[in-house]
């Protein structure tokens, strides 16, 4: 990796590679974690993972729904939002799911970044079974991915190398990024771990604005609701006061 400058499509391949070489030492783990559940009689937890993100992390639902609604709409741009996974076989699914994550373009801020994403077996089992969390990985992918860099033009910048590790569940995601110089990875500057800061920043503060939106649409909906039940009691009460004569139309 010293020396070199990359582009997204060149590591279109490794992204292939490196999960599957994840995906191969992860095997022989979760094999005997397996064998583990089904010698204890343990159930897997069949809740989709959005679902349960959300129901511990009221806060973060209106978020995460649109991170699912941005993952549904690569979806749709691929024309595949009505293919069925159940025939899939894993590697074929493995396949399906990684040309759609290769489809998500970057800003062109993250251009010479390097960009490495792995999945455990479990989470790719969730996804393949769980619609909903598989959009959100994508629609987190797509957030990410769209992310301007406002430091990339400031002399010295170097790109930047970052993993996204996903799992099961939302809980399990881990994202890492550091510095890249031209001879090895090197620990962040002070600038490069202010962008990272600045990145998280707004990402917090689009989930804040989600939040904040969902918050005025449910009051706007109560002052409506209340609205039309006064507005139908004082008919009521009207009809019933024409009805019984004390007012003469």
């Amino acid at each position: 990796m010293s020396g070199m400058m990359v582009n997204n499509s060149l590591y279109a391949m490794r992204y292939v590679a490196a999960t599957q070489t994840t995906n191969s030492r992860e095997e022989k783990i979760d094999n005997s974690f397996s064998a583990q559940i089904k010698k204890s009689g343990v159930k897997k937890n069949s809740t989709g993972a959005t679902e349960d993100y959300k129901k511990r992390h009221p806060e973060q639902a209106a978020h995460v729904d649109s991170q699912v609604q941005a993952g549904k709409n690569v979806l749709r741009k691929n024309g595949v939002e009505n293919v069925c996974r159940e025939n899939m076989t894993m590697d074929e699914y493995k396949k399906f799911f990684t040309d759609l994550m290769n489809s998500i373009p970057y800003d062109w801020s993250q251009k010479n970044d390097v960009n490495v994403w792995f999945i455990t077996e479990a989470g790719w089992e969730q996804m393949k079974n769980d619609p909903d969390y598989e959009a959100w990985v994508l629609g987190y992918t797509a957030e990410d991915r769209a992310v301007n860099n406002p430091y990339v033009s400031m002399p010295g910048y170097s790109p930047s190398y970052h993993t996204e590790h996903f799992g099961a569940s939302i809980d399990e995601h881990l994202g890492q990024g550091f510095s890249m110089s031209n001879s090895s990875i090197k620990k962040p500057s002070n600038d490069e771990e202010s962008w990272w800061e600045k990145r998280h920043r707004k990402i917090k503060e689009i989930m804040k604005q989600q939040e904040e939106k969902a918050q005025k649409e449910a009051a706007a909906r109560k002052i409506d609701a209340a609205r039309q039940s006064y507005e139908s009691a004082i008919n009521k009460f009207s009809n019933s006061m024409i009805g019984s004569g004390y007012i003469k139309v």
